[in-house]
């Protein structure tokens, strides 16, 4: 909760309703999508794909030893 309530410019009411509709109806919903050209924005997200590769080191031989300062 704590890092919820920190301001955050993605987080301005400027953008957002005063009342926001937090139900759905299922023909609105119908409505809304049949305006989406779906393969056209599909298209876009896989051309916006990247790959990455990952490695990570190998373990070292023997672990690092742990500080046990203050105990």
């Amino acid at each position: 909760f704590e890092i919820s309530v920190i301001p955050d410019q993605d987080c301005c009411q400027l953008f957002v309703p005063a009342h926001p509709a937090t139900r759905a109806h299922p023909e609105d919903v119908a409505a809304a999508e049949s305006r989406l050209d779906v393969p056209a924005l599909v298209a876009l997200g896989v051309a916006a794909t990247e790959r990455e590769r990952l490695r990570y080191p190998e373990e070292p031989a023997e672990p690092p030893a742990l500080s046990v300062v203050g105990r």
